[in-house]
């Protein structure tokens, strides 16, 4: 079951956005199975999943949110995730790394 998010539009067309178990997306994106892949063919892609592999922290409603106002959050390590809508690979944030101390 979604639930349409209180007055967060989409950071790329400003459609509503929506929130299931796995994280916030565009009302206009519509995932399509084909086969064993998964593919967009609504007309907006834009999501940001609460689970990131890379980054140590999962993400809540409220991180989302502060993401999409353009704030940066941290994880336990110290890497900086933030909001990135110039990337054309279907991922909507940035992770800046913290440097390994030896």
């Amino acid at each position: 079951m979604t639930k349409a998010t209180k007055r967060v539009a989409c950071p790329l067309c400003e459609a509503m956005l929506e929130v299931n178990d796995s994280g916030v997306y565009c009302k206009k994106r519509e995932i399509e199975e084909r086969g064993t892949s998964f593919i967009n063919v609504g007309d907006c892609d834009f999501h940001i999943s609460f689970k990131s592999q890379a980054f140590k922290k999962q993400l809540s409603r409220a991180d989302i949110k502060k993401l999409i106002k353009g704030k940066t959050i941290t994880d336990t390590e110290g890497n900086k995730m933030s909001l990135d809508l110039s990337q054309d690979n279907g991922f909507y944030t940035y992770i800046e790394f913290a440097k390994k101390v030896k």
